[in-house]
């Protein structure tokens, strides 16, 4: 998977690719070509082919180009090796406008740079008391950090009233990154409002202790 550097190129009749390395796609896969020179002859930037059932040879990083779906016909003819350094992708994007927020698929059909897209976070949060024994049963909420509303937020990305496990992960949709606020509430213990801030696509550890109430 991603992206593979051209070694070689065979034209017409041979019509074959040679990679830099191995590849492990099969007939059918999706690819497309972009080069920093000339593209490859009879081969359009950007433009979707498939990995052609014939003489495709992952292990060897060898493979052909047809504009069949499942791999099938006759390669595409390749009439000269190109220039530059090209390379051979295989996820597709067709995007022109920044994605700054959402947290959908977006399936694309042709191939540009995307950028400043937002992805997914992961919160892993351990609970434990001032001595790091594990604690269970508590009540957390994630929210967004929103100073104006006051000092918890005012929307929330996750929770539960009462969990069975000391350590539990919170997926944190791309909207929602940044800084965040991770409340614990367990009885016999004070609560705890614990500042986060997460990245996008970043997946960090937050361990939380709890103190006594003295209160109680």
């Amino acid at each position: 998977m991603g992206v593979k550097t051209v070694q070689t190129v065979n034209i017409d009749p041979t019509n074959t690719i040679v990679l830099t390395t191995s590849h492990s796609w099969a007939a059918g896969d999706p690819l497309f070509l972009k080069s920093t020179g000339a593209m490859i002859g009879g081969v359009t930037a950007g433009q979707v082919y498939y990995a052609a059932s014939a003489n495709l040879n992952a292990a060897n990083g060898v493979v052909s180009l047809t504009s069949m779906p499942d791999g099938s016909g006759t390669p595409i003819s390749l009439t000269n090796a190109g220039a530059g350094t090209i390379t051979v992708y295989d996820h597709i994007a067709r995007v022109t406008d920044t994605i700054t927020s959402g947290d959908g698929m977006v399936l694309c059909d042709n191939a540009v740079e995307v950028s400043n897209v937002r992805l997914a976070s992961q919160l892993i949060v351990k609970v434990a008391d001032i001595n790091d024994t594990p604690l269970t049963g508590y009540e957390w909420r994630l929210y967004v950090d929103d100073p104006a509303a006051g000092i918890i937020g005012s929307k929330e990305i996750a929770g539960e009233e009462s969990t069975a496990e000391s350590q539990h992960t919170i997926t944190v949709p791309p909207w929602a990154g940044g800084s965040l606020k991770l409340q614990i509430i367990k009885n016999g213990y004070e609560e705890s409002i614990t500042p986060v801030t997460l990245a996008s696509g970043d997946r960090q550890t937050v361990t939380v202790r709890l103190e006594s109430d003295l209160n109680i």
